[in-house]
């Protein structure tokens, strides 16, 4: 196995030069695919941004890795004529194969906070050689770990899919090393089903405590779509527990790797070797059956483009945004779910389970889950349907044995204990405000209820 923090020569090759790759065979003869392991080729940051830390990286960050000691303290220091001679070209060493694509900032020194600036004004795109499927992101930072906030992949259509992203909150709750390190987030399910090579790093505004300087990016993926043998495992989970054998340290938020810099990416490698036993070489998913995306940021035409490719063996589906409150699902509310909700009853006629907790979606939009009849879990928890909307769902849905709903009142409690007598829990947030006691004599009808949560 190649180790990636020691290179020579490649100053000299004529094409690019730092693309490396491993080839393993499928289960099915003639199925081959490749690992391909690669650095940045080239970068493009906004011509008129005021970030530091886009002003340490953007020079440097083509290649591999050029510092050789993570894990020590760095300390950056951003004087008015350093300034200058990023504007002018001076002192920014260009190697042969690095283009001068490279933005320069406008004639005008950097502000103390840029933190109004949108994320289009504090990102640098970066481009590889190859598209490949991402399994994995590796941003080696050198200063201040901790001002990346979110990471995106450009599909072939132009459009952007974000693969991790952290809030400042749960920046703070995690007490991170000022010291350099290799960093490597972990990334949504989604992320293994985009073919990409260009990513885009947002960083965190000019605060002095946060921007940084990143060495160098390296992307990690494969040049066919996979995934796991296993129906009920995603591939980025079947990779987490392949993960926590070699490296047990690492958190779910931030992968620190700096302690493993001399035997990293170990887990890929045992992945490669058993590559026939774990994953199997497919074209569009057909075997995926659990599709948990809860927290993602999504558009609703690809997911509903992804569903309609992929979703026809589904029987679980988690579409919930559960990291964020009602008023930030109303700032969501520009996602078209609607179209999503329009995919799932002619592509998942085997879905048993579907949340789509704190989902921005009209009532109107929940009309669609009128068409499915196999559902057993159903949760509306913090969503808008109306009581007429989800009595014509759990009418044709006679299966359901858990529902989670937001309001609920005599009329849902009368078609629960008519057509849904399998039901066996059931929660509600506001629903003993709207109940009789005739609601409560047809629940009863349900004669497998174990659990009744009400919040009073």
């Amino acid at each position: 196995m190649t180790s990636y923090d020691k290179f020579s020569s490649w100053e000299n090759c004529s094409r690019y030069p730092y693309v490396d790759r491993v080839s393993v065979v499928g289960a099915k003869e003639g199925d081959k695919v490749d690992f391909i392991y690669q650095f940045v080729k080239k970068r493009f940051v906004p011509v008129d941004h005021e970030n530091f830390s886009i002003f340490h990286t953007a020079p440097e960050i083509i290649g591999p890795p050029k510092f050789q000691h993570y894990g020590k303290l760095v300390d950056l220091s951003i004087t008015f004529n350093d300034f200058h001679m990023i504007q002018d070209g001076t002192g920014v060493s260009i190697s042969p194969w690095r283009k001068k694509d490279i933005l320069r900032p406008e004639d005008k020194q950097l502000r103390h906070s840029d933190f109004y600036a949108t994320n289009d004004k504090r990102c640098i795109d970066i481009e590889f050689d190859e598209a490949v499927y991402p399994i994995r992101v590796c941003i080696y930072e050198i200063c201040t770990p901790g001002s990346v906030r979110q990471i995106s992949a450009q599909d072939s259509n132009g459009s952007w899919h974000e693969l991790w992203s952290v809030s400042r909150y749960q920046y703070f709750l995690h007490d991170i090393p000022p010291q350099s390190r290799l960093f490597v987030p972990p990334l949504s399910p989604l992320s293994c089903t985009i073919k990409t090579k260009m990513l885009r790093i947002v960083f965190e505004g000019n605060w002095q405590i946060s921007y940084t300087k990143l060495d160098a990016v390296m992307l990690i993926g494969t040049s066919k779509l996979i995934h796991s043998r296993n129906p009920n495992e995603s591939l980025m989970d079947m990779i987490k527990k392949i993960n926590s054998m070699y490296y047990p340290h690492c958190n779910n938020v931030y992968y620190n790797f700096t302690e493993d810099l001399n035997s990293i990416h170990l887990d890929i490698a045992y992945l490669q070797q058993n590559f026939q036993h774990y994953c199997n070489i497919s074209n569009r998913c057909k075997h995926l059956r659990q599709l948990d995306v809860t927290g993602c940021t999504y558009t609703g035409k690809n997911m509903a483009s992804f569903i309609k490719k992929c979703g026809s063996r589904l029987t679980h589906l988690r579409l919930s945004d559960e990291r964020y409150d009602a008023q930030v699902i109303r700032t969501n509310s520009n996602i078209d779910l609607k179209v999503v909700l329009r995919a799932i009853p002619n592509t998942c006629t085997n879905l048993k389970e579907l949340d789509l907790s704190y989902c921005y979606v009209e009532d109107e939009g929940f009309s669609y889950l009128e068409e499915l009849n196999t559902l057993e879990h159903l949760n509306l928890f913090n969503t808008i349907i109306s009581y007429e909307r989800l009595c014509r769902i759990l009418q044709n849905n006679q299966r359901m044995r858990e529902l989670s709903v937001e309001r609920i009142n005599d009329a849902v409690l009368i078609e629960l204990g008519t057509s849904c007598r399998n039901l066996e829990v059931l929660s509600s947030s506001f629903g003993p405000r709207h109940i009789t006691s005739r609601g409560i004599n047809a629940l009863a009808n349900c004669t497998k209820l174990e659990r009744i949560k009400f919040n009073l």
